[in-house]
């Protein structure tokens, strides 16, 4: 049973942070990193969700050899309330792992990889303009192309609904919240916190230019898309000591 969830948020640092645990010989990462197991339309629609989730789960286990903790690293479970209820309904024993990201670079790098998987035709500011109508027009359609997954570009950057959901969830003594730029620049004190949380030895992993965006290049378009980024979250009061105060005060 997966008892160590990596649940956000997309685009900021998930991907590398599963890579860097799962070289501790304590940890199995599920193959392939993302089950999407409590997102899924079929998992939402079954009438046995306990039997779906484990049979989906074993499925990405081929390799598992005893190890104590099992993690699942899919970002978008945080982002929807229920799909993070089934997902803590499923062992509420487990641990939950959250990574934090500048939120305007997060909306950006989230925008590169949708035009990159052709789910994005507008440029980076219309589409950000675009987004509430979209996403309003998308509302309970969580198939794997809706835009509720593609095109929630700013939306997935409000952090302090996202942090005040979790907790009502989780609770706390359960939770850990990291930020992207320690796991860059302070590599191993920030993988020796997640062991430490864990309660597992330490264990050295050698760090890796992972954070290594796609080259874009700057345009007027694109500045005014992270000029109206910054605004939106502003406007949303969306800072750093709002996320660490929400997560002190719990």
């Amino acid at each position: 049973m997966v008892n160590l969830h990596i649940i956000g948020a997309q685009k900021a640092g998930t991907t590398a942070l599963a890579h860097f645990i799962a070289q501790h010989q304590d940890i199995y990462v599920l193959d392939g990193k993302e089950a999407h197991v409590f997102d899924n339309p079929q998992f939402l629609k079954s009438t046995n969700k306990m039997l779906f989730a484990k049979d989906a789960i074993a499925k990405r286990m081929r390799n598992y050899q005893s190890q104590r903790y099992v993690c699942d690293a899919t970002p978008v479970t945080w982002y929807q309330r229920r799909f993070l209820t089934h997902c803590f309904n499923f062992n509420p024993s487990a641990k939950f792992i959250v990574i934090l990201r500048d939120p305007v670079e997060r909306a950006l790098s989230h925008y590169k990889m949708s035009r990159q998987k052709d789910a994005e035709t507008k440029n980076a500011l219309a589409a950000f303009l675009s987004e509430r109508s979209r996403l309003i027009a998308a509302r309970g359609n969580w198939q794997l192309r809706s835009p509720l997954r593609t095109q929630s570009y700013l939306s997935r950057g409000r952090y302090s609904k996202q942090l005040k959901q979790l907790f009502d969830i989780v609770p706390r003594q359960q939770v850990l919240v990291l930020f992207q730029e320690d796991l860059a620049k302070h590599h191993q004190a920030t993988l020796n916190k997640v062991f430490a949380f864990l309660d597992v030895d330490t264990q050295t992993i050698a760090p890796e230019r992972v954070f290594e965006s796609d080259k874009e290049a700057s345009t007027v378009g694109m500045f005014f898309a992270k000029y109206f980024a910054r605004l939106y979250y502003v406007y949303h009061g969306e800072s750093k000591s709002r996320w660490l105060n929400i997560i002190s005060d719990n």
